[in-house]
Protein backbone atom coordinates (compact mmCIF):
# COMPACT_ATOMS: atom_id res chain seq x y z
CA UNK A 1 0.00 0.00 0.00
CA UNK A 2 1.27 3.73 -0.64
CA UNK A 3 0.43 6.23 2.17
CA UNK A 4 1.08 10.09 2.66
CA UNK A 5 1.92 10.77 5.59
CA UNK A 6 1.15 14.51 7.35
CA UNK A 7 3.12 15.25 10.06
CA UNK A 8 5.99 12.47 9.70
CA UNK A 9 8.85 14.12 11.39
CA UNK A 10 6.81 14.86 14.48
CA UNK A 11 7.09 12.34 17.92
CA UNK A 12 4.27 9.95 16.57
CA UNK A 13 4.64 10.41 12.80
CA UNK A 14 8.24 9.12 13.06
CA UNK A 15 7.17 6.38 14.64
CA UNK A 16 4.66 5.76 11.98
CA UNK A 17 6.60 6.52 9.51
CA UNK A 18 9.26 3.53 10.49
CA UNK A 19 6.15 0.73 11.26
CA UNK A 20 4.96 1.38 8.04
CA UNK A 21 7.98 0.83 5.96
CA UNK A 22 8.57 -2.34 8.31
CA UNK A 23 5.63 -3.92 7.80
CA UNK A 24 6.34 -3.67 3.49
CA UNK A 25 4.40 -0.29 2.95
CA UNK A 26 5.72 3.06 1.05
CA UNK A 27 5.36 6.02 2.22
CA UNK A 28 5.56 9.77 0.24
CA UNK A 29 5.93 12.55 3.78
CA UNK A 30 4.64 15.92 3.51
CA UNK A 31 8.14 17.70 5.56
CA UNK A 32 9.09 21.00 6.36
CA UNK A 33 12.77 20.70 6.29
CA UNK A 34 14.26 17.86 3.71
CA UNK A 35 16.53 17.14 6.08
CA UNK A 36 13.94 16.02 8.79
CA UNK A 37 14.05 12.52 8.22
CA UNK A 38 16.61 10.30 6.68
CA UNK A 39 17.10 8.85 3.22
CA UNK A 40 14.91 4.97 3.45
CA UNK A 41 14.43 2.91 0.99
CA UNK A 42 10.35 3.27 0.53
CA UNK A 43 10.07 6.58 1.71
CA UNK A 44 9.70 9.37 -0.31
CA UNK A 45 10.13 13.32 1.09
CA UNK A 46 7.82 15.96 -0.30
CA UNK A 47 9.14 19.33 1.21
CA UNK A 48 6.34 22.40 1.91
CA UNK A 49 3.76 22.45 4.04
CA UNK A 50 0.65 21.19 5.48
CA UNK A 51 -1.47 24.80 5.39
CA UNK A 52 -0.41 24.29 1.45
CA UNK A 53 -3.35 22.56 -0.63
CA UNK A 54 -0.21 22.63 -3.50
CA UNK A 55 1.74 20.65 -0.99
CA UNK A 56 -0.57 18.13 0.02
CA UNK A 57 -2.10 17.59 -3.19
CA UNK A 58 1.73 16.85 -4.31
CA UNK A 59 2.11 14.09 -1.18
CA UNK A 60 -1.04 12.50 -1.44
CA UNK A 61 -1.22 12.08 -5.12
CA UNK A 62 -1.36 8.33 -6.31
CA UNK A 63 -1.86 7.22 -2.46
CA UNK A 64 -3.78 4.50 -1.40
CA UNK A 65 -4.43 6.20 2.28
CA UNK A 66 -3.70 9.32 4.07
CA UNK A 67 -2.57 9.42 8.11
CA UNK A 68 -2.17 12.40 10.02
CA UNK A 69 -0.40 12.63 12.74
CA UNK A 70 -0.52 16.22 12.68
CA UNK A 71 -0.91 17.85 16.07
CA UNK A 72 -0.19 21.74 17.35
CA UNK A 73 2.73 23.42 16.69
CA UNK A 74 3.72 26.69 18.16
CA UNK A 75 6.38 27.68 15.89
CA UNK A 76 3.37 27.57 13.12
CA UNK A 77 0.35 28.35 11.86
CA UNK A 78 -2.22 27.75 15.01
CA UNK A 79 -5.07 26.32 12.87
CA UNK A 80 -2.97 23.52 10.80
CA UNK A 81 -5.04 20.57 11.54
CA UNK A 82 -8.22 21.82 10.06
CA UNK A 83 -6.43 23.53 7.04
CA UNK A 84 -4.25 20.49 6.82
CA UNK A 85 -7.48 18.23 6.84
CA UNK A 86 -9.76 20.86 4.83
CA UNK A 87 -6.87 20.21 1.97
CA UNK A 88 -6.83 15.98 2.04
CA UNK A 89 -10.51 16.66 1.74
CA UNK A 90 -10.58 18.05 -1.39
CA UNK A 91 -7.88 16.08 -2.74
CA UNK A 92 -10.17 13.12 -2.17
CA UNK A 93 -13.02 14.33 -4.22
CA UNK A 94 -10.45 15.09 -7.38
CA UNK A 95 -9.95 11.56 -7.39
CA UNK A 96 -7.18 11.64 -4.86
CA UNK A 97 -7.32 8.73 -2.21
CA UNK A 98 -10.57 7.06 -0.27
CA UNK A 99 -9.23 6.51 2.85
CA UNK A 100 -8.22 9.60 5.88
CA UNK A 101 -7.17 8.43 8.98
CA UNK A 102 -6.12 11.15 11.73
CA UNK A 103 -5.57 11.43 15.03
CA UNK A 104 -8.05 13.73 16.89
CA UNK A 105 -8.15 14.37 20.73
CA UNK A 106 -9.85 12.98 24.00
CA UNK A 107 -11.03 16.59 24.77
CA UNK A 108 -13.62 16.70 21.55
CA UNK A 109 -16.96 16.07 22.13
CA UNK A 110 -19.67 14.46 19.81
CA UNK A 111 -23.12 13.50 19.78
CA UNK A 112 -23.53 10.16 21.58
CA UNK A 113 -20.34 10.44 24.13
CA UNK A 114 -20.93 9.58 27.05
CA UNK A 115 -17.75 10.85 29.09
CA UNK A 116 -17.46 10.00 33.21
CA UNK A 117 -16.70 12.77 35.40
CA UNK A 118 -13.35 12.74 35.09
CA UNK A 119 -12.92 13.02 31.44
CA UNK A 120 -15.59 15.66 31.41
CA UNK A 121 -13.61 17.87 34.08
CA UNK A 122 -10.40 16.92 32.28
CA UNK A 123 -11.63 18.09 29.01
CA UNK A 124 -13.35 21.26 30.49
CA UNK A 125 -9.98 21.56 31.62
CA UNK A 126 -8.00 21.33 28.16
CA UNK A 127 -10.77 23.47 26.29
CA UNK A 128 -10.27 26.07 29.19
CA UNK A 129 -6.57 25.89 28.53
CA UNK A 130 -5.72 24.42 25.24
CA UNK A 131 -6.78 27.57 23.30
CA UNK A 132 -6.78 27.88 19.20
CA UNK A 133 -5.03 24.35 19.48
CA UNK A 134 -8.23 22.66 20.77
CA UNK A 135 -10.72 24.58 18.33
CA UNK A 136 -8.61 23.75 15.73
CA UNK A 137 -9.00 19.95 16.29
CA UNK A 138 -12.77 20.63 17.17
CA UNK A 139 -13.18 22.49 13.29
CA UNK A 140 -11.00 19.22 12.45
CA UNK A 141 -13.98 16.88 13.07
CA UNK A 142 -16.98 19.32 11.96
CA UNK A 143 -15.14 19.18 8.79
CA UNK A 144 -14.71 15.36 8.39
CA UNK A 145 -18.77 14.96 9.75
CA UNK A 146 -19.78 17.01 7.01
CA UNK A 147 -17.94 15.93 4.12
CA UNK A 148 -18.96 12.41 2.40
CA UNK A 149 -15.08 11.13 3.07
CA UNK A 150 -13.86 7.49 4.44
CA UNK A 151 -12.31 9.20 7.56
CA UNK A 152 -10.99 7.52 10.76
CA UNK A 153 -10.19 10.07 13.83
CA UNK A 154 -8.74 8.20 17.06
CA UNK A 155 -9.46 10.83 20.06
CA UNK A 156 -6.39 9.37 22.23
CA UNK A 157 -6.15 10.83 26.09
CA UNK A 158 -2.40 12.02 27.42
CA UNK A 159 0.30 10.64 24.97
CA UNK A 160 3.57 8.97 26.91
CA UNK A 161 7.00 8.00 25.61
CA UNK A 162 6.13 4.54 26.81
CA UNK A 163 7.20 1.62 24.82
CA UNK A 164 4.34 -0.05 22.63
CA UNK A 165 1.96 -2.46 24.70
CA UNK A 166 -0.15 -3.45 21.78
CA UNK A 167 -2.86 -3.55 25.08
CA UNK A 168 -5.03 -0.89 22.77
CA UNK A 169 -8.70 -0.47 23.94
CA UNK A 170 -11.20 1.36 22.06
CA UNK A 171 -14.53 2.46 22.70
CA UNK A 172 -17.09 5.21 21.06
CA UNK A 173 -18.58 6.79 23.83
CA UNK A 174 -15.89 7.21 26.62
CA UNK A 175 -11.86 7.19 27.07
CA UNK A 176 -11.11 3.86 28.66
CA UNK A 177 -8.08 4.86 30.17
CA UNK A 178 -5.89 7.62 31.06
CA UNK A 179 -2.88 7.43 28.88
CA UNK A 180 -1.70 6.06 25.09
CA UNK A 181 2.32 5.30 24.47
CA UNK A 182 2.93 7.33 21.02
CA UNK A 183 3.81 3.87 19.68
CA UNK A 184 0.81 2.30 20.21
CA UNK A 185 -0.72 5.02 18.38
CA UNK A 186 1.32 4.94 15.64
CA UNK A 187 0.36 1.26 15.41
CA UNK A 188 -3.37 2.22 15.57
CA UNK A 189 -3.38 4.74 13.02
CA UNK A 190 -1.58 2.01 10.74
CA UNK A 191 -3.70 -0.87 11.84
CA UNK A 192 -7.21 1.10 10.94
CA UNK A 193 -6.19 1.72 7.44
CA UNK A 194 -4.95 -1.71 6.51
CA UNK A 195 -7.81 -3.37 8.40
CA UNK A 196 -10.89 -0.67 7.57
CA UNK A 197 -11.38 -0.24 10.97
CA UNK A 198 -13.80 2.42 12.22
CA UNK A 199 -15.29 3.58 9.36
CA UNK A 200 -16.74 7.37 9.62
CA UNK A 201 -16.24 7.04 13.40
CA UNK A 202 -13.87 9.11 16.15
CA UNK A 203 -13.27 6.00 18.16
CA UNK A 204 -11.41 7.03 21.94
CA UNK A 205 -8.62 4.96 21.87
CA UNK A 206 -6.20 4.47 25.09
CA UNK A 207 -3.62 1.62 26.57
Amino acid sequence: MRLAVLGASGRTGWLLVQLALAQGHQVRALVREAQSLPTMDGLELVQGDATSFASVLATVQGCDAVVSALGPRPDGDPMVCSQATAHVLTAMQKGGPTRYVLVSGMAQNLPGDAKGLGDRLASWLIWRLGGTAVMDKARELAELMESEAIYTALRPPRLTQAAASAKVLFDLKRCPGRSLSRGDLAASLLACVVTHAHLRQAPFISN
